[in-house]
């Protein structure tokens, strides 16, 4: 048996979380088992007093066989993945205005820009001669800006024309929305109900730091952090064939606070189909963040069945689940 070259290793206390990114599964243990029998090697010996633990460990691909090529079956994975051909993925960029001026941001504003009717025709034109020369059965539009949910009705009126091509070629269709979420109206969700959809929205820390840095383009409106909760709701009670990621912006100020959140996010979450992502704002020295802060909102997540990311520069890749 091998250890898997996939497997990422965080410690939590007494235990350990076990990640595998080949697999994309995870599995918590007693940090003393990891480190008595799976990091010396002694596999026959984990087999014999851990039986359960080797079991798993094998069966999410975290220890494997030896005669097991993983780096040539991951490669003809990811291989198959871009050339299978089943989905077909389109960016769709509605405009390049937000109703929101937050300071990390890197698009250049253009205020009233709108994707225009030609170009929509060209999207058209362009998904029947894909499909003609490279049948798909999955066609996935994600919408991104600026902020995409300015121009909800220009959506609606994209999926209105790609509809009856898929209905006659027979391919699905899945959205996905990157969204400050501040301008989701429950007509909108309603409409959005017959497709499979995936949310990213972004809170900047707790209410008050948020509502500093998330600010709205009109000075004269406040309180997009509460908007946002509102929105969050709007998805989990009118939708049931959704995913959604929370993405938690961290820097030195949005860290105060930060595990108050919890309380604030928890309502508005299904855990079964909700990832809370923690991400540093990428303007900000690594260094300057407490990992201590972090970590304990992390575990307040995981505390509460909520699977929560972190992308933790010393350890490469840390990934905290609920607890099994």
């Amino acid at each position: 048996m091998n250890i898997s070259k996939y497997n990422h290793y965080i410690e939590q206390g007494e235990s350990c979380i076990i990640f595998n990114a080949y697999t994309v599964s995870f599995l918590i243990t007693n940090k003393r088992d990891i480190n008595k029998f799976l990091l010396m090697g002694n596999f026959e010996e984990l087999e014999k007093e851990q039986p359960q633990l080797f079991y798993d460990l094998c069966k999410k691909g975290m220890l494997i066989p030896d005669f097991f090529d993983e780096k040539a079956t991951y490669i003809s994975d990811v291989m198959d993945r871009k050339f299978s051909g089943k989905t077909y993925h389109m960016i769709i960029n509605m405009t390049m205005d937000c109703n929101l001026r937050c300071w990390y941001c890197y698009e250049n504003h253009i205020d009233n820009s709108v994707i225009g009717e030609d170009t929509i025709s060209s999207i058209i034109k362009h998904i029947k001669l894909k499909y003609d020369k490279a049948p798909f059965e999955l066609l996935t539009l994600s919408f991104f800006g600026g902020e995409p949910l300015l121009y909800k009705e220009k959506i609606l009126h994209i999926l209105s024309l790609i509809n009856p091509i898929a209905s006659i070629k027979g391919f699905k269709i899945t959205i996905n929305f990157t969204t400050n979420s501040t301008l989701l109206t429950k007509d909108f969700v309603d409409a959005i109900k017959g497709y499979h959809s995936t949310f990213q929205i972004t809170l900047d820390g707790c209410r008050n730091i948020h509502n500093t840095i998330r600010k709205y383009k009109d000075k004269k409106a406040i309180g997009s952090y509460d908007r946002i909760l509102e929105s969050l709701s709007l998805i989990k009670e009118h939708l049931s064939d959704y995913e959604l990621v929370l993405r938690i912006n961290v820097s030195p100020q949005t860290s105060v606070g930060l595990q108050s959140m919890v309380s604030d996010i928890e309502p508005f979450l299904d855990p079964q189909r909700a990832t809370i992502a923690v991400h540093k704002v990428w303007q900000v020295n690594e260094k300057k963040i407490d990992d201590c802060i972090i970590n304990n909102f992390v575990k307040e997540c995981q505390t509460r069945g909520f699977v929560c990311t972190y992308l933790d520069l010393k350890y490469n890749f840390a990934v905290v689940m609920p607890t099994i």
